[in-house]
């Protein structure tokens, strides 16, 4: 108790235009607003108070976050954000008994689906400090602390003017699949009866709150990682390496951070791709299945964008960089071709077989500088964001042929696999 209480006070004085205990001034009152917004609606708080505990903790995560707040050397965000999912265990057992299936698992497991790529995205900025170094390391980047910097506060500029709009297009996105789960469990003249009460349910709220933070956590990822081009242009020089051993010109380590992102986008779309398929074992939840499918379309589009478009930037510099490595390539062939006519002409053994290990060599050279890639990748995380893909995909052909006596067999057969 006593660190606990010394690692609030070690908490910044003023943080922002806010002092100390002010930090928490604006997800309190976003939670009263909604908290305000339900009694209009008719909801009773004191049925509901859970729900409303959870957005204000929520928003306090966010708050924390942003002012890179720390609790006994832990984020504040960190801790709240886990809280929020324990509170929802919490409830679970205190309302369903410890049987999970009496629970509410569709809203848990989105929990912490939720949680997870938070806590994930706030390891984004050490990961790429780590990518940079080891770039540098290897010879492959040369800038100044200075040029760092300045990258990094033009990345965030960019980042902030677009993670908005992420976050509102996502909360937007989880409004209207309420409103078609709603609309698929009744008729028309009864959902836009209801569609006030959908607005302004807390559970609604709070996925929406959440929705929200996700779509900025994503699209601010995206949009830093496609500010990347002036850099490389301007504050950044750059070396491809033919025949490196990690197979992406020296790249790799970048091209993993890129993979990383991908992961954490790939986040919603492996929740609504596990729920679409288990939805069928769990009836309560079967309106919601067919807007599942519409919504896992968007979010593997969105995991897609995060991992190429990111990339594209050094994409084209290893491509100019390969562009500039082509007329060392042309020189060598020219060289081959000469050796190889000084070749015919010898009858020396001795003499045949230095200049054929030099052709040799120089043809090695010649193979590493066409073959060498123009994207930050290598084979295998190639292969494992084209199989995930595939994966996230299979729900749309189950919904193809799903019915049929193919899929009934193919059912059966995984069934039979399982016992």
């Amino acid at each position: 108790m006593v660190a606990f209480v010394a690692s609030l006070r070690r908490l910044p004085l003023r943080v922002g235009r806010l002092p100390q205990w002010l930090w928490w001034t604006p997800a309190s009152v976003l939670a009263l607003g909604m908290v305000g917004g339900g009694i209009l609606a008719g909801w009773a708080p004191a049925q509901n108070w859970v729900t409303w505990v959870l957005i204000l903790l929520v928003g306090l995560a966010g708050s924390a976050a942003r002012r890179k707040l720390r609790l006994l050397h832990v984020p504040l965000g960190r801790v709240l954000l886990w809280t929020v999912f324990g509170l929802v265990l919490v409830k679970e057992i205190s309302w369903a008994g410890l049987r999970p299936k009496n629970w509410d698992v569709m809203f848990d497991t989105g929990v912490l689906a939720f949680v997870i790529a938070v806590e994930m995205a706030d390891g984004i900025p050490a990961r790429l400090t780590a990518a940079f170094k080891r770039l540098g390391d290897r010879g492959i980047l040369a800038t100044t602390p200075d040029a760092e910097k300045e990258f990094a506060a033009r990345s965030e500029q960019l980042a902030a003017k677009w993670d908005w709009l992420g976050g509102l297009v996502v909360a937007l996105i989880i409004l209207a699949a309420w409103i078609a789960a709603l609309a698929a469990a009744h008729t028309a003249k009864v959902v836009f009866s209801h569609i006030s009460a959908v607005l302004s349910d807390p559970a609604v709220l709070f996925e929406f709150l959440c929705g929200w933070i996700a779509g900025k956590r994503i699209v601010h990822v995206i949009a830093a990682g496609m500010s990347w081009q002036s850099y490389i242009r301007k504050e950044a020089g750059w070396r491809l390496m033919p025949g490196h051993p990690d197979g992406a010109g020296g790249f790799k380590p970048i091209g993993d951070f890129f993979f990383y992102q991908a992961i954490i986008a790939a986040i919603p779309a492996i929740y609504l791709a596990a729920w679409w398929w288990f939805i069928p074992l769990v009836p309560t939840y079967a309106d919601w299945r067919r807007p599942y499918l519409f919504l896992l379309l968007g979010a593997i589009a969105l995991e897609i964008f995060a991992f190429v478009l990111p990339m594209r930037s050094v994409h084209i510099i290893m491509r100019d960089e390969k562009t500039r490595l082509l007329p060392h390539a042309d020189r060598l062939s020219r060289r081959i071709d000469s050796l190889q006519q000084r070749l015919f002409g010898l009858k020396s053994m001795s003499n045949r077989q230095k200049i054929s290990d030099s052709i040799a060599e120089l043809t090695e050279q010649y193979k590493q500088i066409e073959q060498v890639p123009i994207w930050p990748i290598d084979s295998s995380i190639r292969r494992r964001f084209n199989l995930g893909n595939i994966a996230l995909f299979l729900p749309f052909l189950g919904y193809v042929v799903g019915g049929t006596t193919f899929w009934q067999e193919l059912s059966g057969a995984i069934h039979g696999l399982g016992k």
